[in-house]
């Protein structure tokens, strides 16, 4: 069977706090049957396919952001009839930059982690959008067996104007007893000493399985977050705001998480403490449906799938 050729424009987050990129790329590498030329560095996409000795079925981008940032967007890609595609991640940041990007260069699949919110952004996209989830790495986000010692665990950004629930949940819970907050450290890439100080990776999936509960949310714009997958992921309970696209993730309220709001976080967090039956009950659950659904090896798999549909390969 021949393979399939991917020219993968990217940038190296493997010392960041978030990786998933990372561990995206790394999970793509182990498909017996796609080969990926990953590129960290612009140029002329012409003169850097004659360098390459073969030709790629897909151009893809990971991260039009950051590639922008690091070494600028490739030129020519107008020129080049290979199909091309790119992961929009941040749907509400640099929108001149993508639309102009994708108009130019004529894009073909456009891809989103959250899709009510891309299609409320762009509509006119529709037709070349693909929906591709969050995921975890499943041999970072699992269970540790770590004693849970916390009654309630926030971590990461409360800013009120993105993270309106959880700013008022810390304002609220945040010195309380049984309530631990840990702020976020900052998106960058991390030292090695730097990173031995920090909630990454393991540390910081053991200090998730050292909880009871989990509070978070999906910001203002109602974005299926990270943390909604890794909660669970860990085993333990997810509280955290609930919408529409999350049910079409296999998030269910009381079946594989707790959805709340402004009005009942603190009483359903109460509720749920006390109940410890209920709590493992959906936090098993929510384990569950996370590792069977939502792993990084399934979302590559997936991508695959949409890349050789799309191209008739």
């Amino acid at each position: 069977m021949e393979k399939f050729n991917i020219l993968y424009f990217t940038t190296n987050t493997s010392c960041y706090i978030y990786k998933i990129d990372h561990y995206f790329k790394m999970e793509l590498t182990k498909l017996p049957n796609v080969h990926i030329h990953f590129r960290e560095e612009g140029g002329n996409v012409r003169e850097i396919l004659k360098q390459l000795d073969f030709t790629p079925d897909f151009i893809y981008f990971d991260d039009l952001k950051h590639i922008n940032r690091s070494y600028g967007i490739p030129t020519g890609l107008n020129q080049t009839n290979i199909p091309k595609g790119v992961l929009f991640q941040d749907v509400h940041k640099t929108q001149e930059l993508f639309t102009s990007f994708v108009k130019e260069n004529r894009i073909d699949l456009i891809f989103a982690q959250y899709r009510d919110a891309f299609l409320n952004f762009f509509p006119q996209y529709k037709e070349q959008f693909r929906w591709l989830p969050l995921h975890i790495n499943n041999s970072i986000f699992r269970r540790y067996k770590e004693t849970r010692t916390i009654d309630f665990l926030m971590m990461g950004s409360t800013a009120e104007g993105t993270y309106p629930l959880r700013w008022e949940m810390y304002r609220q819970m945040g010195k309380k007893k049984g309530v631990v907050y840990h702020p976020h450290p900052g998106n960058k890439n991390f030292s090695a000493v730097e990173q031995e100080n920090i909630f990454l990776d393991e540390k910081y999936a053991m200090e998730i399985n050292r909880a009871q509960m989990f509070l978070t949310c999906g910001s203002k714009y109602n974005y299926p977050l990270g943390k909604y997958f890794e909660i669970p992921g860990c085993n333990t309970l997810l509280l955290a705001s609930g919408f529409p696209e999350l049910r079409d993730l296999g998030f269910i309220n009381k079946e594989t998480y707790v959805e709340i709001n402004k009005l009942n976080f603190n009483d359903k967090a109460k509720y749920y403490l006390k109940h410890k039956d209920e709590r493992k009950v959906i936090r098993k659950q929510g384990f569950a449906m996370v590792h069977s659904r939502h792993t990084t090896g399934i979302r590559v798999r997936e991508f695959i799938d949409v890349l050789k549909h799309f191209t008739g390969k």
